[in-house]
């Protein structure tokens, strides 16, 4: 088995935007870069923990509107999450707006990003007027793309004699110049995160299998057997001398000994230290894409010391927040706050920070223990 480094290529934005003949623009063909983004996900470890540490430090304890308007009555938590979720692992996100017969929105729902495709207009550079869903675009035949207008695009329709706004769809996308589909900003180590899943693989497989077979049973004068014969001495070696947990082991038919199996070692004493060598770089390049300041932030790295570290930690966090998570927070909260508008024009939303406890050892041997907002640093 061999991993290969340069089996990834990067696809151009514009040669991405797959349409044919239809009336949306799709993220490659058939949304295949979305799901690129679940595979890479799935793929490698440290991929999904960075993604998961980010989300949770974005979201904290949830969305709150600093003037009192309670967004959780149509904006679930859970809803919320995945909504970042898919803001961080793909840059573009997506929600399903209902509105009441008042004209507010009465609900928010998450849309995975793979089932969106973006309207195609009369010029590429033109607002996006309505977005197309589809459960799953690799079975359209299955599952028929269906049209909803974009947010604050629908035309009020007439239910009962009363005007009501149809269902839209509203879309987030990251802060960048490709057109329609924005680039998570860790695109350049997605290659990484496939070959930490290959020698994942690897590594497992070769546990599995023992590392190699380590019975050969040798049957000499086997012209002398016939086919029938062969397979019943097979199946009397497997059932005496192996179980369901056993040793492999290989029957090898020769016509002579002088034919007889042999087996050849290929040793290489340094195997441990080049695939140790692969998987650390994954790990560091996977971690400098997505902007990590320090490993131990995500259980990489474990600290060696006690008082210095846990400070240090911190210090790396505060780092954190203000050079990638506020950043992000910020875009999701504006965006958030021209949806939310629509209900109450004075919204003014902020995250609820989660609150970490720091250790700290003084020069006598005294331990105290202090309460410090992640994201302000406040000492409580």
């Amino acid at each position: 088995h061999s991993i290969k480094m340069n089996n990834y290529e990067a696809i151009d934005a514009y040669v991405r935007l797959n349409s044919t003949f239809e009336n949306y623009y799709l993220n490659g063909h058939l949304n295949s870069q979305f799901y690129k983004y679940d595979a890479a996900y799935r793929a490698s470890s440290t991929n999904r923990s960075i993604i998961d540490k980010y989300v949770k430090f974005i979201v904290g304890k949830g969305l709150v509107d600093e003037n009192g308007y309670d967004i959780s009555k149509i904006f679930g938590f859970d809803d919320l999450e995945l909504f970042v979720l898919d803001y961080v692992k793909s840059a573009n996100t997506a929600l399903q707006t209902i509105y009441n017969f008042k004209g507010e929105i009465s609900n928010l729902y998450h849309l995975p990003i793979r089932c969106i495709g973006v309207n195609k207009e009369e010029d590429i550079m033109d607002d996006v007027s309505a977005y197309w869903y589809c459960f799953d675009w690799r079975q359209r035949s299955v599952y028929q793309p269906e049209q909803f207008p974009g947010f604050a695009k629908g035309e009020p329709i007439i239910v009962n004699d009363i005007p009501v706004k149809p269902t839209e769809i509203f879309f987030l996308r990251g802060l960048d110049d490709s057109p329609l589909f924005s680039e998570p900003s860790y695109l350049p180590c997605l290659q990484y995160c496939f070959t930490d899943e290959q020698v994942s693989n690897f590594i497992n497989k070769h546990i599995r299998k023992s590392f190699s077979v380590k019975t050969i049973i040798n049957v000499n004068n086997g012209d002398k057997y016939s086919d029938d014969q062969i397979d019943e001495l097979i199946r009397t070696y497997k059932s005496e001398l192996t179980g369901t947990d056993g040793e492999e082991m290989l029957v090898s038919i020769n016509n002579g000994i002088e034919t007889a199996t042999t087996v050849e070692t290929i040793d290489i004493p340094d195997a441990y230290q080049q695939y140790q060598f692969v998987v650390q770089q994954c790990k560091n390049e996977i971690m400098q894409a997505h902007g990590v300041t320090n490993p131990a932030l995500f259980g990489v790295i474990a600290p060696s010391g006690f008082s210095s570290q846990a400070e240090n930690k911190q210090v790396s966090k505060l780092d954190l927040f203000d050079e990638v998570i506020q950043p992000m927070r910020n875009r999701i909260i504006y965006a958030l706050n021209k949806l939310l508008s629509v209900n109450s024009p004075n919204i003014s939303l902020k995250f609820i920070d989660q609150l970490d406890e720091v250790t700290k050892v003084d020069n006598g041997g005294n331990v105290t223990t202090q309460v410090i907002d992640e994201k302000n640093n406040n000492i409580q």
